[in-house]
């Protein structure tokens, strides 16, 4: 969707004007997943441009309303993310926190993955070792696909078995230093792993000139 490239991109009007046109061609032609779309798009601009005016709110809690109408699961999971996000904004933890576990459960049931989204949620909830597995567990679940789509491989490790302690283990057993790089949209997240113990960094970049050794920079100071 154009409203998604724009706001990755930080072009907020444009990504707003592109969401609220989308919004009116799909109530138009009835298509309830682009509205849902829509509408979360919306909800996570002004979230985060205005989190204490309750629109972004209200914007998220019309694409849930409409996942849930449409039965769509994956969309409905998606939009339980997108408003424990802006409850996280908003301060608000312990409701944020019912809306992720009701996405986690929902992504269990049909067996998807929403790693991307949830590596936002639990570092914008600061809970820094959480988010690194969550990012190890999308990296795992990637490799695991790939290979069984070249490969015919059909043996599926359990990705959720991916936990801290067994990364802060590996980091002991070798006395060295391990850093973990994960990007999502504009964001690169970093960990740096010392002796088992985890400093944890965000970078946002700000051109896309930003070179690999900037990056690797960035991370030694952290």
């Amino acid at each position: 969707m154009l409203g998604q490239i724009y706001n990755e991109i930080g072009h907020y009007k444009e990504s707003i004007r592109s969401y609220k046109r989308a919004l009116e061609i799909s109530q138009e032609i009835g298509d309830r997943k682009v509205e849902s779309n829509a509408y979360r798009g919306l909800g996570d601009i002004y979230g985060c441009l205005e989190p204490q005016s309750g629109q972004g709110e209200s914007y998220a809690k019309k694409a849930l309303e409409i996942s849930k109408q449409s039965g769509d699961k994956k969309d409905l999971a998606a939009n339980y993310i997108g408003l424990a996000q802006l409850y996280s904004l908003r301060g608000r933890f312990k409701e944020s926190l019912e809306n992720h576990k009701l996405a986690v459960d929902i992504m269990k049931e049909i067996g998807t993955s929403m790693e991307r989204q949830q590596l936002r949620f639990v570092s914008h909830l600061c809970n820094v070792p959480e988010a690194l597995c969550t990012a190890e567990r999308g990296r795992a679940r990637a490799l695991v696909d790939l290979m069984s789509k070249r490969f015919g491989i059909r043996e599926r490790r359990n990705s959720n078995d991916i936990c801290v302690d067994g990364l802060r283990e590996l980091s002991i057993q070798n006395h060295s230093t391990i850093i973990f790089i994960a990007a999502v949209y504009k964001n690169i997240y970093f960990w740096v792993m010392e002796e088992g113990r985890i400093r944890f960094k965000l970078h946002k970049l700000e051109s896309r000139e930003e070179s690999l050794t900037d990056l690797f920079e960035f991370a030694k100071k952290t």
